[in-house]
Protein backbone atom coordinates (compact mmCIF):
# COMPACT_ATOMS: atom_id res chain seq x y z
CA UNK A 1 0.00 0.00 0.00
CA UNK A 2 1.33 3.53 -0.90
CA UNK A 3 2.16 5.10 2.46
CA UNK A 4 -0.10 8.40 1.29
CA UNK A 5 -3.43 5.88 1.14
CA UNK A 6 -1.92 4.65 4.77
CA UNK A 7 -2.12 7.78 6.04
CA UNK A 8 -5.17 8.52 4.96
CA UNK A 9 -7.09 5.47 6.47
CA UNK A 10 -5.16 6.30 9.82
CA UNK A 11 -6.71 9.66 9.56
CA UNK A 12 -10.19 8.59 8.16
CA UNK A 13 -10.33 6.45 11.55
CA UNK A 14 -9.18 8.90 14.18
CA UNK A 15 -11.86 11.25 12.45
CA UNK A 16 -14.26 8.85 12.76
CA UNK A 17 -13.63 7.48 16.02
CA UNK A 18 -13.55 11.24 17.22
CA UNK A 19 -17.47 12.00 16.08
CA UNK A 20 -18.62 9.03 17.34
CA UNK A 21 -16.86 9.42 20.85
CA UNK A 22 -19.04 12.72 20.88
CA UNK A 23 -21.93 11.09 21.62
CA UNK A 24 -22.86 10.72 25.24
CA UNK A 25 -20.49 13.33 26.75
CA UNK A 26 -21.65 15.16 29.52
CA UNK A 27 -23.63 18.38 28.89
CA UNK A 28 -21.58 22.21 28.22
CA UNK A 29 -21.29 24.78 30.78
CA UNK A 30 -23.69 27.22 29.51
CA UNK A 31 -21.16 29.83 27.12
CA UNK A 32 -18.23 27.74 27.24
CA UNK A 33 -18.45 26.44 24.03
CA UNK A 34 -18.35 29.94 22.44
CA UNK A 35 -15.07 30.47 24.03
CA UNK A 36 -13.05 30.10 21.28
CA UNK A 37 -15.08 30.08 18.95
CA UNK A 38 -13.61 32.65 17.04
CA UNK A 39 -10.19 31.19 17.30
CA UNK A 40 -11.40 28.33 15.71
CA UNK A 41 -13.15 30.15 12.49
CA UNK A 42 -10.10 32.08 12.06
CA UNK A 43 -8.10 28.69 11.96
CA UNK A 44 -10.77 27.52 9.40
CA UNK A 45 -10.33 29.84 7.19
CA UNK A 46 -6.38 30.22 7.40
CA UNK A 47 -6.03 26.48 6.75
CA UNK A 48 -8.47 26.73 3.78
CA UNK A 49 -6.70 30.10 2.22
CA UNK A 50 -3.60 28.37 2.44
CA UNK A 51 -4.69 25.41 0.74
CA UNK A 52 -6.12 27.91 -2.04
CA UNK A 53 -3.48 29.84 -2.47
CA UNK A 54 -2.20 28.81 -6.01
CA UNK A 55 1.38 30.38 -5.14
CA UNK A 56 1.67 28.19 -2.19
CA UNK A 57 0.31 25.09 -3.75
CA UNK A 58 3.12 25.71 -6.15
CA UNK A 59 6.07 25.39 -3.73
CA UNK A 60 4.41 22.80 -1.63
CA UNK A 61 5.41 19.77 -3.48
CA UNK A 62 7.50 16.59 -2.73
CA UNK A 63 9.88 16.84 0.11
CA UNK A 64 13.25 15.37 -0.51
CA UNK A 65 13.32 12.83 2.05
CA UNK A 66 9.07 11.42 0.52
CA UNK A 67 10.72 7.99 -1.61
CA UNK A 68 12.57 6.61 1.58
CA UNK A 69 10.95 3.61 2.61
CA UNK A 70 12.61 3.64 5.69
CA UNK A 71 11.75 7.11 6.48
CA UNK A 72 7.73 6.78 5.17
CA UNK A 73 7.39 3.89 7.28
CA UNK A 74 8.50 5.26 10.54
CA UNK A 75 6.15 8.02 9.41
CA UNK A 76 3.04 5.85 9.41
CA UNK A 77 4.08 3.98 12.88
CA UNK A 78 4.43 7.59 14.05
CA UNK A 79 1.37 8.52 13.03
CA UNK A 80 -0.25 5.63 14.22
CA UNK A 81 1.78 5.92 17.79
CA UNK A 82 0.02 9.37 17.91
CA UNK A 83 -2.83 8.65 17.03
CA UNK A 84 -3.19 5.76 19.68
CA UNK A 85 -1.98 7.88 22.21
CA UNK A 86 -4.90 10.69 21.40
CA UNK A 87 -7.04 7.55 21.63
CA UNK A 88 -6.12 6.22 24.79
CA UNK A 89 -6.32 9.79 26.18
CA UNK A 90 -9.98 10.35 24.91
CA UNK A 91 -11.20 7.15 26.32
CA UNK A 92 -9.48 7.94 29.48
CA UNK A 93 -11.04 11.23 29.82
CA UNK A 94 -14.54 9.60 28.96
CA UNK A 95 -18.17 11.62 29.30
CA UNK A 96 -15.57 15.06 30.17
CA UNK A 97 -14.41 15.14 26.78
CA UNK A 98 -15.15 18.64 24.84
CA UNK A 99 -14.23 20.76 21.93
CA UNK A 100 -11.02 22.93 22.82
CA UNK A 101 -11.32 25.69 25.60
CA UNK A 102 -14.93 24.28 26.95
CA UNK A 103 -16.36 22.79 29.72
CA UNK A 104 -18.51 19.97 31.03
CA UNK A 105 -21.13 20.20 33.39
CA UNK A 106 -19.90 18.15 36.58
CA UNK A 107 -16.52 18.28 34.99
CA UNK A 108 -13.59 15.85 37.07
CA UNK A 109 -10.29 16.46 37.03
CA UNK A 110 -8.50 13.67 34.73
CA UNK A 111 -4.92 13.06 35.72
CA UNK A 112 -4.21 9.36 35.59
CA UNK A 113 -3.65 7.12 32.54
CA UNK A 114 -1.75 9.35 29.72
CA UNK A 115 -2.63 12.39 31.83
CA UNK A 116 -0.10 11.20 34.48
CA UNK A 117 2.82 12.46 31.78
CA UNK A 118 1.07 14.80 29.96
CA UNK A 119 -1.64 17.35 30.72
CA UNK A 120 -2.43 17.61 27.19
CA UNK A 121 -2.10 14.09 25.49
CA UNK A 122 -5.11 14.77 22.52
CA UNK A 123 -2.97 17.63 21.84
CA UNK A 124 0.36 15.85 22.04
CA UNK A 125 -0.85 12.80 20.02
CA UNK A 126 -2.24 14.82 16.95
CA UNK A 127 0.79 16.61 17.04
CA UNK A 128 2.88 13.66 16.46
CA UNK A 129 0.40 12.29 14.12
CA UNK A 130 0.77 15.22 12.03
CA UNK A 131 5.02 14.76 12.02
CA UNK A 132 4.68 10.95 11.23
CA UNK A 133 1.86 12.20 8.52
CA UNK A 134 4.69 14.53 6.95
CA UNK A 135 7.47 11.93 7.24
CA UNK A 136 5.44 9.24 5.36
CA UNK A 137 3.60 11.48 2.98
CA UNK A 138 5.02 12.96 -0.19
CA UNK A 139 4.05 16.72 0.33
CA UNK A 140 4.99 19.26 2.84
CA UNK A 141 1.52 19.62 3.73
CA UNK A 142 1.68 17.39 6.98
CA UNK A 143 4.49 19.88 7.97
CA UNK A 144 2.73 23.15 7.59
CA UNK A 145 -0.92 21.23 9.47
CA UNK A 146 1.57 20.85 12.28
CA UNK A 147 2.83 24.56 12.97
CA UNK A 148 -0.94 25.61 12.67
CA UNK A 149 -2.29 22.60 15.09
CA UNK A 150 0.85 23.67 17.34
CA UNK A 151 -0.11 27.43 17.75
CA UNK A 152 -3.82 26.58 17.84
CA UNK A 153 -2.93 23.97 20.76
CA UNK A 154 -0.58 26.37 22.26
CA UNK A 155 -3.59 29.41 22.59
CA UNK A 156 -6.18 26.17 23.55
CA UNK A 157 -3.73 25.30 26.54
CA UNK A 158 -3.29 28.99 27.77
CA UNK A 159 -7.17 29.35 27.64
CA UNK A 160 -7.97 26.07 29.33
CA UNK A 161 -5.31 26.05 32.06
CA UNK A 162 -6.67 29.49 33.30
CA UNK A 163 -10.05 27.50 33.12
CA UNK A 164 -8.69 24.69 35.06
CA UNK A 165 -7.10 26.64 37.60
CA UNK A 166 -10.25 28.62 38.39
CA UNK A 167 -11.96 25.54 38.28
CA UNK A 168 -9.39 23.26 40.95
CA UNK A 169 -7.89 25.75 42.81
CA UNK A 170 -6.53 23.23 45.07
CA UNK A 171 -5.72 20.79 43.09
CA UNK A 172 -4.42 22.26 39.45
CA UNK A 173 -1.23 23.40 40.77
CA UNK A 174 -0.21 19.97 42.24
CA UNK A 175 -0.84 18.28 39.20
CA UNK A 176 0.27 20.80 37.22
CA UNK A 177 3.70 20.99 39.06
CA UNK A 178 3.96 16.70 39.07
CA UNK A 179 3.55 16.37 35.07
CA UNK A 180 5.63 19.54 34.30
CA UNK A 181 4.46 19.17 30.31
CA UNK A 182 1.19 20.76 29.05
CA UNK A 183 2.06 19.02 25.63
CA UNK A 184 5.54 17.69 25.95
CA UNK A 185 6.34 15.23 29.29
CA UNK A 186 9.15 17.54 30.25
Amino acid sequence: MHPNFMILVLWLAFTAFWLVSAFGTKKYVPGSRRRGFAIRILFIVAVWLLFHNPAVRRYMGHHPFSSDPTIQIAGILICAAGMAFAFWARVHLGRNWGVPMSLREGHELVTTGPYRLVRHPIYAGILLACLGSGLAADNWWWFIAFLFFLAYFTYSVRIEEKAMMRQFPDQYPEYKRKTRGSILPF
